[in-house]
């Protein structure tokens, strides 16, 4: 088995659309012979983590996670690449994946620093190519997991929120004035893990949890009349967290549709076959998927409007097919990507 580092582990997040995400980064690296010795969490500082370092010098590549963090040159954009950068300079060929790419001027020449380079949009792509590199289109790794298809009648609008402060308040005041419309979150909690990938980061693991925790069950013990904001607004979402991924994920796949500002709440319900509506969120990332999809007719500027146009949310025979032709070719390209980066890791001298 090739050995590689992961950095970026988001799955640290209180996050279902995070953590599905690196899950599907070790199922398929381990399907093609690539095994995960270190995984770096996201927000940790490369620089000043020993362990990371000795991983690095046993491993035969580095998987950067990109994710939504790639954009407007912003300091965590910034720390992924400088990372990159030193291990590539150490001997470590780097690849990146799963990334978005939107207005990083003073981070594109660096991008060369990466052997591999794949963006989950077109738009990801065009950018990187308008600097002078090129990238390979490989849709969010979420869109790659099998599910059941849903069989039987949905029942239920759901809204989820965004965020963006002022988008989320929006939601939840949705919710508030429309009888009928119901709330979900997207938030869980870190789980806690004893592989030796995750062994090292087991106390931040735990405080992450336990504050997730304090926060879930203050969330039963407060009151939610009338606008909310600040705290309060985070309370709420974990008042209407589905904690297990499989509760979260059969409450999308039963619903009538979902209203949300968040991308991978999104990327769940194409998975679900769920109809939703979209609204913009920090990033291009919405609406350069749903170009994908050819589905920006379901791009929303405000949650009224969007429940105001309910009855048009149920996806049509061409949408379905459309979806499931997607979510299948988005399966065997990140097949095909791990399979291209165990190749060329391989190729750079890898056991």
């Amino acid at each position: 088995m090739l050995k590689a580092i992961l950095l970026n582990d988001t799955s640290y997040d209180d996050h279902h659309g995070c953590q599905i995400v690196v899950n599907q980064i070790h199922r398929f690296a381990a399907a093609a012979g690539i095994c995960v010795i270190w995984s770096s969490p996201v927000r940790n500082d490369w620089r000043n983590d020993p362990g990371l370092l000795r991983a690095a010098q046993k491993a035969d590549v580095c998987i950067v996670n990109g994710e939504g963090t790639l954009h407007d040159d912003a300091p965590a954009a910034r720390q992924l690449i400088e990372a990159a950068r030193f291990f590539s300079g150490q001997g470590l060929p780097c690849v990146l994946i799963n990334a978005l790419w939107q207005n990083n001027p003073g981070l594109t020449p660096a991008l060369t620093t990466f052997r591999q380079r794949y963006v989950r949009d077109s738009r990801s792509a065009a950018e990187m190519r308008a600097g002078g590199v090129t990238a390979t289109v490989v849709p969010d790794l979420t869109l790659a997991m099998s599910y059941p298809c849903r069989q039987g009648s949905r029942s239920g609008l759901l809204l989820n929120g965004s965020v963006l402060d002022d988008v989320q308040i929006e939601a939840v005041d949705a919710v508030q004035q429309h009888a009928g419309l119901g709330y979900l979150s997207i938030r869980t909690f870190t789980p806690l893990r004893f592989a030796r990938h995750h062994r090292a980061y087991f106390v931040l693991a735990l405080r992450q949890f336990w504050k997730q925790f304090r926060h879930w069950i203050s969330s039963y013990l407060r009151g939610y009349a009338g606008p909310l904001s600040g705290k309060a607004i985070g309370r709420f979402r974990w008042r209407h967290a589905c904690l297990r991924r499989q509760a979260f994920l059969t409450r999308v796949s039963r619903a009538e549709g979902v209203i949300t500002g968040r991308f991978h709440m999104v990327t769940l319900c194409l998975v679900t076959g769920t109809p939703f509506f979209a609204l913009r969120s920090n990033s291009h990332k919405i609406e350069a998927l749903l170009e994908l999809l050819g589905m920006l007719n379901r791009l929303y500027d405000s949650y009224e409007q969007a429940v105001a146009h309910r009855s048009e949310l149920p996806f049509s025979q061409a949408e379905l097919a459309r979806v499931e032709r997607f979510t299948a070719a988005a399966r065997e390209q990140a097949a095909e990507m791990f399979r291209a980066i165990a190749e060329s890791a391989g190729a750079s001298g890898g056991a």
